[in-house]
């Protein structure tokens, strides 16, 4: 008997370890989500840029990447030929 108080306990333990670890999983994912929300919002180099460094291995990295590298050629397109803008990408 005092094996199947053990096996529950042990368990309870691992169910309780579980349900932590998926909460604290999910707060950064939240983070990063209403990062990215605010950079979509913004629509900015800037915005993009500011996500990046806040999230490097973030969920939408590589969508910020895209986005940073059009809204700089877009502004490259307006600007004097021989005029070349610096783009912060590491």
């Amino acid at each position: 008997m005092r094996w199947i108080a053990a096996f529950c306990a042990s368990l309870r333990a691992f169910a309780v370890a579980a349900i932590a670890g998926s909460a604290q999983a999910q707060a950064p994912a939240d983070a990063d989500d209403r990062a990215w929300s605010n950079a979509e919002e913004r629509g900015t180099a800037e915005a993009y840029q500011q996500y990046l460094e806040q999230f490097p291995v973030g969920r939408h990295t590589e969508e910020a990447f895209r986005n940073l590298i059009e809204e700089q050629m877009e502004s490259e397109v307006g600007t004097t030929r021989g005029a070349v803008r610096s783009l912060d990408i590491y």
